[in-house]
């Protein structure tokens, strides 16, 4: 049920961009022409304001030329699945440049708001994000390290060298091992493409572990953890998943955080209806005005069928939050319970 509720509020696209179909995206790419790539999920809100803000308005029309083609990608479907695992996407939303050979030009990673992705775009298109021009950022200023993180991370997903990917990788790890949030972001990264790209559960298990330890004492530590456990689910360790949780909430049992954070992993990762809810509910015991911990609680109830409890929910998490379009969408596409039938003449004993 809840995996119906999900396909049903992807974003929008727009018009005739292809959807989930990476080949036949392809083959509409004129011989200097670009495909632009869009992925996204549903669950995803900076996606939803991408297509509000630019893919769903005149700016997002104009992003394609004669001779270019779009791809709209569906991150939670079985074919976006296998085509953010082909294009190396590790966050989202992720918009991508290709050339007509299925080559990538640049990527943008995030949406930082309708101008500043417009430009980055731009600059995508236009080559000025290349492995050279990265090369050269990271190579004027070997401080920047953000510039270090940039250049690795590109050449891992646009090298067509394997052989290359040990010193994008060491240079990732001397990034992590400085600490602060270049080192946070360049473990995120990292630790992303082995779960995501090369599928190494375990691998991704001990990186997420040692980036638990390093930055325990930060605000990092929550989102790393969280990842921990995403690992251990891939490697169908789900009691090891949960440990992870039961371990941060001995060590803060009266934070709300370790809780809230169990909630979604659950919910997301399709543990049982009836035990992430359960988790939602002592998360909204303790903080009952937060409207993300009431959005999944009406997932919770809706993979269940108790629709009339998952509507209230998202009633609930729209009124605290009624701007954000991941509440909106789910409501708008959430079922209603199917109105009891009167029963038949002489169905309560009476004459016929």
């Amino acid at each position: 049920m809840i995996a119906l509720l999900l396909a049903l509020v992807v974003t929008a696209h727009p018009a005739g961009w292809h959807v989930d179909d990476l080949d036949a995206a392809l083959a509409a790419v004129g011989p200097d022409g670009i495909l632009l790539v869009d992925v996204g999920a549903s669950w995803c809100a900076p996606c939803h304001q991408l297509t509000r803000e630019v893919l769903d308005t005149p700016a997002g029309a104009a992003l394609t030329a004669p001779g270019d083609a779009g791809l709209s990608v569906d991150f939670d479907s079985p074919a976006g699945q296998a085509i953010a695992k082909r294009l190396a996407v590790i966050s989202l939303p992720t918009t991508l440049v290709l050339d007509a050979h299925g080559g990538e030009v640049g990527r943008v990673e995030g949406y930082p708001g309708r101008d500043a992705w417009l430009e980055a775009v731009a600059d995508a298109r236009a080559g000025r994000i290349g492995l050279d021009a990265l090369a050269a950022r990271a190579a004027a200023d070997p401080k920047d390290l953000d510039a270090t993180i940039d250049l690795a991370w590109a050449r891992l997903v646009r090298a067509a060298d394997p052989a290359a990917a040990p010193a994008s990788i060491a240079a990732l790890e001397r990034v992590i091992r400085s600490g602060g949030a270049a080192g946070a972001r360049a473990g995120r990264v990292l630790g992303r493409w082995y779960l995501r790209v090369q599928g190494d559960a375990p691998r991704a298990v001990k990186h997420f572990a040692g980036l638990v330890r390093r930055f325990r004492e930060t605000p990092y530590a929550a989102g790393f953890r969280y990842w921990l456990a995403a690992a251990h689910h891939a490697a169908r360790d789900d009691r090891a998943a949960l440990a992870v949780f039961d371990r941060w909430r001995r060590a803060a049992p009266r934070a709300t955080e370790p809780l809230a954070y169990q909630a979604d992993f659950m919910v997301e990762h399709g543990f049982p209806a009836a035990d992430a809810e359960r988790v939602v509910l002592m998360a909204l015991a303790r903080t009952p005005d937060d409207p993300a911990l009431s959005y999944l609680l009406a997932r919770s109830y809706a993979a269940r069928r108790a629709l009339a409890e998952a509507h209230g929910a998202i009633d609930r998490a729209i009124t605290l939050a009624p701007d954000v379009a991941i509440y909106s969408n789910f409501k708008k596409n959430l079922p209603y319970a199917p109105a009891p039938q009167a029963p038949p003449p002489g169905a309560d004993g009476g004459e016929r």
